[in-house]
């Protein structure tokens, strides 16, 4: 098995990626000098990236985020996802889950493109999932534009849990010079999920003080008070956007030191904004263990936990047999 696929463009983009869960492993784009360095928190050892329960850059299937109790009910029957032994949810797809299996990989060129495109066929009951669900994760590098497009394809031939994400840790100051506090976050979201002791969301509520990037800030800002660290110990909280979609800007960062930004455009309707809250013994590309706040990670999804929410009516976690999933994410990096 090859260890990553690698593909650049025109622009000074280069894009890295494991087979093992499809996963994102870095990105490296100029600064506004034109210096290439890496925007991504990713471990140096590429068996830490693979296995690591951070999940460096991976979809996280089939089920990103955590799933109370780590069980769900679909058509009057209850599934139980196989989690981890010491965690009470499960959480981004179970110990089983897609984060670590081996997909199938395969490199397309044309005009516009450079394109990976990773395969996997989950088996029925794999992880504690019902029906047998074929996956496509593809990475569309633009030649002469400095933008990822992610599309997240599945199908499944019973109705399941499907909810993919991209949770890449981002950090536009290069090669993790700098922690992300000081970095400027927008996001088009108006309204949030206050979430509890467990990390799961109780509930949506307009966004106050603390959660309100609709007016870009410093990660940093509010990032200490009491509520932001009371459960989350930072940001760990799904927000809900206003609007999706080619038209609509759904998140964006930017570093000033740096000059590097990236615009997020999405067809989900939901992301979460981690800010590496717990530290972690794996070794990331500053030489030294993961430490809190180095990366934020900006995950595109289907909101968490949907299918036991009672506050959630449209549970676009569920994939009914026979249905098409299909959903993109958009990363465009510039310089300010």
């Amino acid at each position: 098995m090859k260890q990553t696929y690698s593909i650049k463009n025109n622009k000074g983009m280069t894009v890295v990626c494991s087979p093992v869960g499809a996963g994102l492993v870095d990105i490296i784009v100029p600064n506004k000098y034109g210096k290439k360095e890496s925007v991504l928190v990713h471990p140096l050892d590429i068996n830490d990236y693979n296995y690591s329960y951070c999940y460096f850059g991976k979809p996280t299937g089939r089920t990103a985020g955590r799933i109370e109790n780590g069980e769900f009910t679909i058509e009057g029957k209850k599934y139980l996802i196989n989690k981890r032994k010491i965690n009470k949810h499960a959480l981004h797809g179970g110990v089983e889950g897609m984060a670590f299996k081996t997909f199938s990989a395969e490199i397309k060129e044309d005009d516009t493109f450079n394109t990976l495109i990773f395969k996997y066929s989950s088996p029925d009951g794999e992880g504690g999932y019902p029906g047998k669900l074929d996956v496509i994760i593809t990475y569309k590098q633009y030649k002469n534009e400095n933008k990822l497009l992610i599309l997240h394809d599945a199908c499944s031939d019973k109705t399941t849990l499907c909810n993919f994400t991209t949770h890449a840790y981002f950090n536009l100051s290069g090669d993790c010079k700098r922690d992300i506090l000081d970095q400027v976050l927008y996001i088009n979201a108006s309204k949030y999920g206050k979430v509890d002791e467990n990390v799961l969301a109780t509930g949506i509520f307009e966004v106050n003080e603390n959660y309100d990037f609709m007016t870009p800030h410093n990660i940093g800002k509010y990032i200490e008070t009491k509520e932001c660290q009371e459960y989350a110990r930072g940001y760990d909280n799904p927000f809900v956007l206003n609007s999706v979609g080619r038209g609509s800007v759904s998140a964006f960062l930017s570093d000033n030191t740096s000059g590097r930004c990236v615009k997020i455009t999405s067809s989900y309707e939901c992301m979460v904004l981690y800010t590496t809250c717990y530290p972690d013994d794996v070794v990331v590309n500053t030489g030294k263990p993961l430490t809190r706040y180095l990366g934020c990670c900006l995950e595109m999804q289907h909101f968490p936990n949907a299918c036991n929410a009672e506050f959630i009516t449209d549970k676009k976690d569920i994939l009914k047999k026979g249905d098409k999933y299909s959903e993109f994410v958009e990363y465009d990096f510039t310089i300010e």
